[in-house]
């Protein structure tokens, strides 16, 4: 097995988020994926754009950015960012939709992943629009979530889908499309 084109050695696995839903979603998705013993550790790097993405440019720039300082900061074999965002939705009836894009970094190449993601409502966006509010905020204010919403971006998907969906489950999505190019290094082209 070939990581981006270098051969693999005792793994070294520096994940850019503390986040409990991109946590799990990295752990069970590397954890199948490699054989083990592996070092997987998990880091708040700060992803160098605003609380809200609000375009696949900005979405992909901050799962990049967590790769990368998180495998400098830590001296990892690779590291992993993951960033959820909106991204313009041309023809649909609310312009915009949801999703995670995942990053794997060697030091020389990424690899990028991206989940499945929905429509935001018209009512939802622009509430994030006019008050500049994160996705979770924006259904909050809407009525959609109620009371407390400080873990609602984990919850939100689940309750937008009756249980069908998590947020763990579209980041293991993402990260997953991004492992693509670990396995098939060759047909992208990568030598090293």
């Amino acid at each position: 097995m070939l990581l981006l084109g270098g051969i693999m050695s005792a793994l070294r696995i520096i994940h850019g988020s503390e986040s409990p839903s991109k946590v799990s979603a990295v752990r069970n998705v590397i954890t199948s994926y490699f054989p083990s013993p592996l070092d997987l550790i998990h880091v708040h790097i700060d992803s160098g754009v605003g609380r809200q993405p609000r375009s696949l440019t900005e979405t992909v720039r901050g799962a990049k950015k967590r790769a990368c300082d998180g495998l400098i900061a830590l001296d990892g074999t690779f590291g992993i960012g993951i960033e959820s965002g909106i991204v313009e939705l041309p023809g649909s009836s609310s312009l915009a939709m949801e999703l995670a894009v995942c990053a794997i970094f060697n030091g020389k190449h990424y690899a990028i992943g991206q989940s499945a993601g929905f429509e935001i409502p018209r009512c939802v966006m622009g509430d994030i629009i006019t008050h500049g509010h994160t996705l979770t905020e924006g259904f909050a204010s809407v009525g959609f979530i109620k009371g407390d919403h400080e873990h609602g971006s984990s919850n939100l998907l689940r309750e937008l889908t009756n249980g069908r969906m998590t947020r763990q489950m579209q980041n293991e999505q993402a990260l997953t499309m991004a492992l693509i190019q670990l396995d098939h290094y060759q047909l992208y082209g990568y030598r090293d």
